[in-house]
Parts: structure tokens; C-alpha cells; sequence
């Protein structure tokens, strides 16, 4: 059975699920998103030093385009009906160069105190197939179908990197996400 997004978290004999949909002071012992340094105070150390512990990465540039498209421009009212390159850059960069933009950091899922504490990584741009690997490492089933993918379909397909990002953006990216191009050696796609 997939999973579908339930508002408590589900732990199990494979492993712990998230809660979402709480309220900020009702927030349970597991969560969402959780920062390592969280999820590893609320485990009994050894589950935390033998449980096989993985996350998703993405290119940084990759990312940024899909927050944009998720947080602001399908959302606060602004309608794409239409794909005009220009236009797009522009509230693109406008989104980017706003007061609290949400970029999408997110290695505090995945390092505690700065190092790294997760076993394996998935690379988005190659999501089938490291699941698939991780599936057969840890002997489970794998069935790519039972995926869901909530949030596919808010990014046009015509938005790449290279028709979004201006040098003032991608200098922006690549000193936010400084940690990530380093660590896992992604670069500007293009």
C-alpha cells in the first residue's frame, strides 16, 4: 500500500515517517523535513548508530527553479499561462533577490554540526535507479509505480537553468548552496 501523506508520523519495523500537518506547538517527536541533530536526540542511540539513515539531494540550480515555482509563482496569484522567457527571468530574479525567499536549503536534514550523517545519498536526477539500488541493499520489494509525486506539475518544462538564471542569480545560487556544490559536485547544468 502506498504512503499518503498522513498527518501522524508512522513508525514501523522499516522505519519512522514524518508527521505533517501539525500545528507549530503541537509539533510530535518525529516530523517532516526533520533536522538530523532533532531526529538524533529523539532516537535511542543505537537505533540511531545502526539504522541505515539516507535522504534525496538535488542540484542546488535544479532546486531553486522548483521552490520558485512551488512557493511563489504557482501560488501567490501569478499566472503562467503562458511561457515567455524574458518575463519568466524576471520574476524569477525578482522572486530570487526578495527579502525571504524560499530556497529550498536543506542540509540540516542531512549533516549535524556541519559534517554528514547520513549512509547513502539519492540523487534526484537519478531517483529510479538509486531507489531501486536501495530497495535490493536493504531487501525490500521495489515497485517505482506506487511512487506518488505530489509535487511534479508546478514547474513549466520550458523553465531550465539556462533560460531562468542570469549571472546575478547563479552567483547568488552558488554562494548559498556554497556546502552542496562542493560536497556532491553539482554544477550549473547547461
Amino acid at each position: 500500500m502506498p504512503f499518503k501523506r498522513p498527518g501522524k508520523s508512522l513508525i514501523s519495523e522499516n522505519g519512522i515517517i514524518g508527521s505533517r500537518n501539525f500545528l507549530p506547538n503541537q509539533r510530535p517527536t518525529f516530523w517532516h523535513h526533520m533536522p538530523a541533530a532533532d531526529l538524533r536526540k529523539a532516537l535511542p542511540e543505537d537505533v540511531w548508530n545502526n539504522y541505515l539513515k539516507f535522504c534525496v539531494i538535488r542540484n542546488p540550480f535544479e532546486k531553486v527553479i522548483s521552490a520558485f515555482y512551488f512557493f511563489y509563482a504557482n501560488k501567490d496569484g501569478a499566472t503562467l499561462n503562458e511561457f515567455d522567457p524574458k518575463s519568466q527571468q524576471d520574476l524569477f530574479c525578482d522572486w530570487l533577490f526578495s527579502k525571504n525567499p524560499k530556497l529550498g536549503i536543506d542540509r540540516m536534514q542531512y549533516t549535524i554540526d556541519g559534517e554528514i550523517c547520513m549512509d547513502i545519498f539519492l540523487r534526484q536526477e537519478n531517483l529510479a535507479a538509486d531507489i531501486t539500488a536501495l530497495c535490493g541493499r536493504i531487501g525490500l520489494p521495489c515497485d517505482l509505480n506506487k511512487l506518488s509525486r505530489p509535487k511534479s506539475g508546478n514547474r513549466p518544462k520550458q523553465a531550465t537553468c539556462s533560460l531562468l538564471y542570469n549571472d546575478a542569480a547563479r552567483e547568488f545560487v552558488e554562494k548559498k548552496f556554497e556546502f552542496e556544490l562542493k560536497t556532491f559536485g553539482y554544477t550549473f547544468p547547461g
